[in-house]
Parts: structure tokens; sequence; C-alpha cells
């Protein structure tokens, strides 16, 4: 899964599962991400670089 910017295609965030990965954990995970109410945020969330780390 990726999110990126509306704006263009820069990727925000990225997840990769494995067969080994727990079934609740990625059916909780696209819960959240299908969940049209609005995050919560008490300020402007921070940007920086990106961080790829490959197993």
């Amino acid at each position: 899964m990726a999110a990126r910017s509306s704006d263009g295609d820069e990727a925000l965030w990225l997840t990769q599962a494995t067969p080994e990965t727990p079934t609740a954990l990625i059916r909780a995970l696209c819960a959240q991400l299908a969940d049209p109410a609005p995050v919560p945020r008490h300020h402007k969330p921070d940007t920086g670089p990106v961080t790829v780390i490959r197993p």
C-alpha cells in the first residue's frame, strides 16, 4: 500500500505485507484507511525525507 500526495506522485508513506503478516493487522489497517472520518490533529504534521527499509 502507498499513500501519495494529491498534487503529485510523491509517496507520503509505504507499507508492505508478507504471508506472515497477521490477517487481523491487515484487516484493521484497511478498515482505518477506509474510514472517511478526519484524523484529529493538534497541529499540521511536519514533512521530511522518506527512509525506505527493505528486508
